[in-house]
């Protein structure tokens, strides 16, 4: 994050990024597994991609702080994504998404895993269901 924002202000642009993923999760109606499988998403996203830990849910603050360092005057702003009932296709592709990422991640019995997708899919379309996945976006300006 720290080459990054050197990079950037180098270059004198301004940056704006949307939909960082920043672990606020939330699921009604509820189901026991949701903090476990959500605590082993959230591993999954801070594991090495090739440049050493990744930041996971703590990206934005991460980038935000590397910004301020390096003189960018920034702005936070939370943009979660609040899925209900008639958003059950997207909620089906995250739902699908957050298994395979715990699957490699291994740190939820197989038999829990499904047991929770099976629950949280059936509930996807079904009235008063709600799925909401937070994310961060970020302005940086000179």
């Amino acid at each position: 994050m720290k080459r990054f924002a050197g990079a950037l202000r180098a270059s004198g642009a301004d940056f704006y990024t949307v939909l960082t993923y920043n672990g606020q999760d939330e699921f009604s109606p509820p189901h026991p597994f949701d903090e476990s499988v959500m605590r082993a998403f959230d591993m999954h996203q801070q594991r090495d991609k090739g440049f050493g830990p990744a930041a996971g849910p703590r990206a934005a603050a991460a980038l935000a702080k590397a910004l301020k360092e390096v003189g960018y005057a920034v702005a936070t702003g939370d943009s979660p994504w609040v899925l209900k009932p008639a958003d059950a296709p997207l909620k089906l592709e995250l739902l699908r998404g957050i298994v395979r990422a715990v699957e490699e991640t291994g740190f939820i019995a197989e038999k829990g895993l499904h047991s929770w997708a099976f629950y949280r899919e059936a509930m996807a379309g079904e009235k008063g269901s709600r799925m909401i996945t937070g994310h961060t976006d970020i302005l940086a300006t000179f």
